[in-house]
Parts: C-alpha cells; structure tokens; sequence
C-alpha cells in the first residue's frame, strides 16, 4: 500500500492574511455577511469592536443588528436595507447605533448581494467602518459654512469673491452687495465685471484685480465709482490676493463700503471749515485794522515830513543822502506791513502743505500783531530758530500765532508787567513753538473747555469764542499737537510739529 500526496506551505499566504486583518483593525473596518432566508448574520473580530459587544454576546441574528440602531435612525438604515435585497439600489449608506455603555456611533455601511438563478438574493457582503470623527468634522465643516453665510449676509458691506483661473468670474456674492448692485447673486456667479458695468468702469475692476495679484498683497482702492439703481455711488474697497501651494493666482477677495454720503459729508465740512477760516481770518483783520492803520500812520508822518525838509540839504549830499535812507526805512516798513496783511489776507479753498521755514511765519505773525501789543503797552520778545522747517500750509499756521499771540495779549492787559514771549527750537523729533505770556496760568476748568467752539474768557461782545478751536483744527490737520504747559509759572501754549524730513518721510 502506497500513499502519495503533496505539500503546500501556507506560510504567505497566512502572513497575507494576518496583516490585512491588521490594516482592517487599524482603520476600524468590520467584515460581516447575511443570509436573508435565514436571518443569520455573521461578523467578524473587527465587527464586535465596532459595535462594542463581545462575542458570547451577539446572537448572530439579524434582530441583535437592527437593535444596535437608534430610534432616529431605524427606519432609514432597515428601508435600504430592504431596497438592496430587492435590487432597487445599492446598500450604501451611514447609520448610527448606540453601544452597551451608551455611546454614539456613526457607521458607514456598504454591501453586494448575490442572487440565484431565479434573482432572489441568497447571500449578502459587506463592511462596515467607524466614520463617527469624519461625519462630526464634516458636520462641523456645514455648521460653520453656514454660520459664514449668515454672517456675510449680515454684514453691512459688499463682500465678493472672484476666481482669477475663471477670467476673474464671481464665485461669492452676499447679500449688501445684492442691494448695493440690484443684481441677485444667482446672476452675478459665474460672470464678471464686463457682464454688469459699462467698459470704461470694468477695465479699472480688473486692472485692480490683476495688480492686487501682481503686489502679493492687499491693496485699498480709496474711491472708485460704480454705477447703481439709485445712481452712481462711490466705494472704498480692498482686495486680497490668495495663492495655491506652487504660488500661482486663485482666488481674489475684495470687501466694498459705500461712502458717497461720507465723502459728501467730508466736502460740505471743508466748506464750512473754509467759512470758520475766512470769517475768523476777517474778524481778526478787523481787530487789527486800527492798529495797521496807526502802523501806517507813522512812517508816512515821517515819509511826509522828510520830504518837506529835504529842499534844505540839497548843498549838503552826505545829510540828503541821510534823509532819503530814512525815507526808504520807512517805505520799506510800510511795505513789511502790508505784504504781511496781504499774505494773511489771502483766502484758498484747499490748503497748500509746503516746506517752510517756520521762523518767518513767526515773525510775519509778530508783524501782523505789533501794533495791537503796542497799543496795550505790552512787549513781544522771539527767540527763534530760523533754520526749523516744517511741512505746513504758511496763512493757516500764521493765522493760529496771530490768534496765540492776540490772545496772550488781551489776556495780560491787567498784568504789571505785560509781556509776551515767543519761542522756537527742536526738541528731538519734534519742533516746539511756545507762547507764553505773563499771566499766571489757567484753572483746570477752563483747561478743559479751552479748545471747545464758543468757550471764551474775554467779556460778551469782545470775542466769538472760536480762535482756539479753529487753530487746534488746522493744527489736527497738520498733524501737530496743541496743549497749555501747566508746569511754567506763567501760561504758556505748546504746539509740536513733526520735523519737515520726518513728516514727508512718512507720507
């Protein structure tokens, strides 16, 4: 008796399978199948993980299935199940089941039914996989994208988004930009600005667009104009470029505010403020015309009276030549005088910001103010640097001294002695200007209101209470600080300027 056979080692194929177990517990999948003519379900290792029971425990029956289910979800999961025996549709779906301890599972669930010759189904296969993180990220993802979409349509300016791939086409509009433009967004995704804006306005959109791309960076178009249902509008917008992981151009964000009635609002306030300038500007001339007058008045007495003697020197020329120098002293004076007055004078409806040498706005404004100081009996000392340069429109500077210096000279009438003194001088980045008079300072309640419109200190009828505001105005303008120094004895005013090189380095 003979017997023969042959070997096979299994080796392989064995490790084969131990290691595809190993992938299918590691990325939580079950293996199971189900006899629908008997109900009998079987799971594998993997199965019992997923589901949180142990073996002994599962009856491997259909039942103990459909028991693991939530209420919630019972009836959706058993109904296609039922459509995937019939071969109405493929068993592909998710479902959650709650374990023994109680805890919540979403399972991915996919199956192949095969069927006999006559199409009844006779056996059924499939995987099941834990997908509970993957659906609580994705729903997370749809919770927040719908928080953004609430929020975008809520908020108050045009926010849109253009897809530089797509010839800069729409691929997010919200809902302010509906009722900016009168367009549905619906309409406007999917085209571009050529679709809804005349050439002319499309051709700066995109030549923006393409340059906010070419910088890499944000970009802040101050105004441009669009056409609207209620009329033209003009936007402040800002777009923003973004990049895929090779740098090439995606997508561009811009976010759009209306601000006609601003910019409206912003021109009518200049023009008021150009009215507060030159009516403040008359008043002072006003105050200042009887004192100009007398400033006048004395160099032409002497002018005249010069004149009258000069016959008598005429075979004396080292005394005629005497008499004529003291009559162009006192042309000359006279000219200082209203060369000044004709430069404060001067009205313009925009200012004019240049390089000056603030040194001689001060003396122009010392000029201007001599006749009224000398009317009171009060000095006016300077002590200026005449190499300070500031970045300033000279009338509207020289309009606060006249009004700093005025001030200080009404305010020190009473005083014994009367004096005011102006300073000038660099203080590290800045360029002081001080005026300080010989007054004992200012309560701490005045301090307060001092720079408010109508606040004066003077009697009723003898000042409109609008100086020190305007001044502090152009001196916000300028980007300049005005403040009262209450550490000197006497009062003192403050205005610090930014040096001239640092002021146009910054822009």
């Amino acid at each position: 008796m003979s017997i023969s056979g042959t070997c096979q080692d299994l080796t392989d194929s064995i490790n084969l399978q131990e290691e595809n177990r190993f992938i299918l517990d590691a990325l939580g999948i079950g293996v199971w199948k189900f006899n629908p003519g008997d109900q009998s379900l079987f799971w594998d290792k993997s199965m019992y993980q997923l589901y949180g029971v142990k073996e002994e425990d599962f009856s491997g029956h259909y039942q103990a299935w459909e028991s693991s289910l939530t209420p919630e979800a019972k009836e959706k999961a058993v109904a296609e199940l039922g459509q995937a025996l019939r071969g109405e549709k493929e068993f592909n779906t998710v479902f959650e089941i709650r374990t023994k301890t109680g805890a919540r599972r979403q399972i991915s669930g996919i199956g192949k039914v095969l069927r006999n010759e006559a199409g009844a189904p006779t056996m059924m296969y499939g995987v099941n996989q834990d997908v509970t993180i993957q659906r609580k990220i994705e729903f997370e993802n749809e919770r927040m994208a719908k928080f953004l979409d609430v929020v975008l349509d809520h908020v108050p300016s045009m926010i849109f988004v253009k897809d530089f791939t797509k010839e800069l086409q729409f691929s997010l509009f919200n809902k302010a930009g509906e009722d900016l433009l009168g367009v549905s967004r619906d309409k406007m995704i999917g085209k571009n600005d050529y679709d809804f804006f005349p050439k002319d306005q499309a051709d700066f959109f995109t030549q923006k667009d393409k340059e906010v791309f070419l910088k890499r960076a944000l970009v802040v178009i101050d105004r441009e104009e669009i056409n609207t249902p209620i009329g033209k509008r003009l936007l402040k917008t800002l777009k923003v470029p973004t990049f895929d992981q090779n740098g090439k151009p995606q997508l561009l964000i811009g976010i759009s505010n209306d601000v006609t009635d601003e910019v409206i609002a912003k021109e009518a306030l200049e023009r008021e403020r150009v009215k507060s300038l030159r009516n403040a500007k008359l008043a002072s001339l006003g105050e200042m015309s009887a004192g100009i007058a007398h400033e006048i008045n004395n160099p032409l007495a002497i002018i005249a009276g010069t004149v009258r003697v000069l016959p008598k020197f005429a075979a004396d020329p080292n005394q005629l030549m005497i008499k004529i120098d003291t009559i162009e002293k006192a042309a000359e004076r006279i000219a200082k005088i209203v060369r000044s007055l004709r430069k404060f004078s001067r009205s313009a409806d925009k200012s004019d910001y240049k390089t000056h040498f603030l040194g001689e706005i001060v003396n122009e404004a010392v000029i201007l103010t001599a006749a009224k100081a000398q009317r009171h009996g009060t000095s006016v000392k300077v002590e200026c640097r005449m190499d300070c340069q500031v970045v300033c429109d000279e009338i509207e500077i020289e309009q606060v001294m006249v009004n700093l210096i005025n001030n200080a000279i009404d305010a020190v009438k009473k005083h014994c002695p009367k004096w005011v003194q102006v300073d000038l001088f660099e203080d590290g980045t800045a360029i002081v200007l001080q005026v300080r008079d010989s007054g004992t300072g200012l309560s701490e309640e005045t301090q307060k209101k001092l720079f408010q419109p109508f606040f004066t200190t003077k009697p009723v009828g003898q000042g409109t209470g609008l100086g020190l505001s305007i001044a502090k105005g152009i001196l916000d303008e300028h980007q300049a600080t005005i403040e009262v120094i209450t550490t000197e004895a006497n009062t003192c005013f403050e205005i610090r300027f930014k040096k001239a090189e640092l002021r146009l380095g910054a822009g």
